[in-house]
């Protein structure tokens, strides 16, 4: 899975580190834990996921080859795996968009000040409340 990180500053003043395959010191351990958590995903897994700033929030894209088209059942898939990465500190998990090969998902904390918004309702709703006004059963 492709896995773009932008929620990060990138470190260009740091050192490198000392071993291959090594971590910056300070990237974030939520991309990772999300990043891993999707990647569990066996059947019909996603083939990118993509953490970016805006409008304040932090987003969460999650996009899908050619061949196939998203449906509801996919928000709570994918919404499920995201949950499971996130801490309590990360805030709340919103569901923006169900498109034809991605998903939107933002979380409402720790985004980018100087680009603040809207409040996160403009945007989306809570993803608990989606998956609850939405049956399992539903595009599944």
């Amino acid at each position: 899975m492709h896995h773009i990180n932008e929620w990060d500053a990138v470190p260009w003043n740091l050192p490198l580190p000392e071993k291959v395959g090594e971590r910056f010191a300070g990237a974030g351990d939520t991309t990772e834990n999300v990043r891993a958590e999707l990647a569990k995903i066996t059947q019909d897994p996603p083939a990118a996921v993509h953490f970016f700033k805006g409008e304040g929030l932090r987003w969460i894209r999650v996009g899908f080859g050619p061949g196939s088209v998203r449906v509801p059942g996919d928000v709570r898939r994918i919404g499920n795996a995201i949950k499971a990465g996130l801490q309590p500190a990360d805030g709340k998990l919103y569901f923006q968009a169900l498109r034809a090969h991605d998903l939107l998902f933002f979380l409402a904390t720790g985004g980018d000040p100087g680009s603040k918004g809207m409040n996160p309702e403009f945007f989306g709703e809570p993803l608990d409340q989606v998956l609850k006004a939405w049956p399992a059963s539903a595009g599944a």
